[in-house]
């Protein structure tokens, strides 16, 4: 299995400041080479310091934890995913 991309980015409104929460879909390539959409959320958390943390909290509706994506599961895949968009600045 492999994360081709994260699309659909949506964010939503939220009164803490240093937690933003989003709404997003990830297109995976699965072993059977075939592309499957799967609705995950997210949320960037800023401690005191300033060091953000990122959370993946996949929609039970397609695949599980359990997959594996290059050895490490479709979570930790799609936190570097969201970790590396967050760095470019690509996110709403």
């Amino acid at each position: 299995m492999k994360v081709l991309s994260v699309d659909q980015i949506k964010r939503r409104e939220s009164p803490l400041l240093y937690r933003i929460t989003y709404d997003a879909v990830a297109k995976i390539m699965t072993d059977e080479d075939k592309s499957v959409e799967m609705p995950f959320e997210f949320v960037i958390e800023s401690d005191p310091f300033g060091k953000k943390s990122v959370t993946v909290k996949l929609t039970p509706d397609h695949l599980d934890d359990q997959s594996q994506v290059n050895g490490e599961s479709i979570s930790e895949s799609l936190v570097g995913q969201v970790e590396q968009l967050r760095k470019e600045g690509a996110l709403p």
